[in-house]
């Protein structure tokens, strides 16, 4: 079977689309017919090359799609059900049996790397079936940047038919990170002054799931004047610019000390003065994806004295088997109108929808790839 994928190759900037060849079906494997899939900046900084992973792959990971074929060990799915894509895990790890998949032992190569734990791959070039020119195609179990995605079982969540299905791939990755880390980890309740630094997907999606908690103070801090308006009309209380003069003094004149703060830069500073911001017992989530090898530099005594907890979270530590559900249900009650954050882009245009992302010109890009 041959279909279209773009393809991100080591030694060019811009994805290749070519025709790629699909291999034999493994029986805990499900073949998705790709309709949409949202570009996450994970995408960009292993396309960039920030992050080492075998090229040439097929990046995406917030895949949405109607099953097309099951592997014999699959019993939950059928053809034609409409399907969501998350994260991969191993399903057998401590952590995984433990209900948390989002920290399996094997998360980096069963989602990075873009093969099979077995170092295996469905998919080779156009020009040879034989696997010597194999490329990696199972990137978050998906690698959704193309016509068909072959995902594990472990990674497939059916949704509903009666919504529209090209704009549900990011509920798989950025939006259940956000709106998780707000309900599973911080459990943001109405006396906590919340900030969240970023307002893209994650941040937004957060700010959308945080409102539902009616906090006491929900602060959008984001340089970005457009998302800052965003952030308010979707739920924040205030929207600060961090560029201007007086940002550093705006917490203990108008918020006081915060008892909880995300980031999703991943940049250092940023994360170094949200901790200086932080009063007795705060708690900051770290969600922002950044370069291998970038450090991160806090002042401890400050950190002792005042009982801060920092804790890095992967997807939310969302079950996606009950969180994607639950989130589609709020949508569907105007309780969690993520519609607001998309645009759509045609698969042909994925640099330019890869532009728009990096640039902020876009805050979630949906590639819409094939029919519903």
């Amino acid at each position: 079977m041959r279909f279209k994928a773009a393809i991100s190759k080591s030694d060019e900037s811009r994805f290749q689309i070519a025709d790629v060849v699909l291999g034999p079906l493994r029986k805990d494997e499900v073949l998705v017919r790709i309709v949409a899939t949202g570009i996450c900046h994970t995408d960009a900084i292993c396309h960039e090359g920030h992050v080492p992973i075998p090229k040439p792959i097929i990046l995406g990971h917030e895949g949405a799609g109607i099953v097309e074929r099951i592997g014999a060990d699959v019993g939950d799915l059928k053809p034609g059900d409409h399907v969501c894509l998350t994260f991969n895990s191993c399903g057998e790890c401590s952590n995984c049996k433990d209900s948390a998949p989002f920290y399996c032992e094997y998360f980096f190569p069963a989602n990075i790397l873009g093969r099979r734990l077995d170092g295996s791959t469905a998919i080779t070039q156009d020009n040879d079936v034989t696997g010597d020119a194999a490329i990696s195609a199972h990137f978050f179990g998906q690698s959704s940047f193309a016509e068909y995605s072959v995902a594990n079982r472990n990674n497939v969540i059916k949704v509903p038919h009666d919504v529209p299905l090209d704009m549900l791939g990011p509920l798989g990755c950025g939006i259940q990170t956000g709106a998780g880390a707000v309900w599973n980890v911080l459990k943001t309740a109405r006396e906590d002054r919340l900030a969240i630094f970023g307002v893209g997907t994650v941040g937004l999606s957060a700010i959308m799931a945080a409102r539902i908690s009616q906090p006491a103070m929900l602060i959008a801090v984001d340089p970005n004047p457009i998302r800052r308006a965003l952030a308010l009309e979707l739920g924040a209380t205030h929207a600060v610019d961090p560029t201007q003069a007086q940002f550093p003094g705006w917490f203990d004149a108008h918020a006081g000390r915060l008892t909880q703060a995300i980031d999703t830069t991943g940049n250092p500073e940023v994360v170094k003065s949200i901790v200086n911001s932080l009063g007795a017992r705060g708690t900051l989530i770290l969600l922002g994806a950044a370069a291998q090898g970038t450090e991160l530099r806090f002042d401890l005594m400050h950190m002792l004295n005042n009982g801060i907890t920092i804790k890095s979270v992967i997807e939310g530590e969302s079950n996606s088997r009950k969180m994607i559900p639950h989130l589609i249900g709020l949508y569907q009650q105007g309780q969690f109108p993520f519609d607001r954050i998309l645009r759509f882009y045609d698969f042909a245009d994925i640099d330019i929808a890869m532009a728009d992302h990096l640039s902020g010109e876009t805050i979630k890009p949906i590639l819409r790839i094939g029919n519903a």
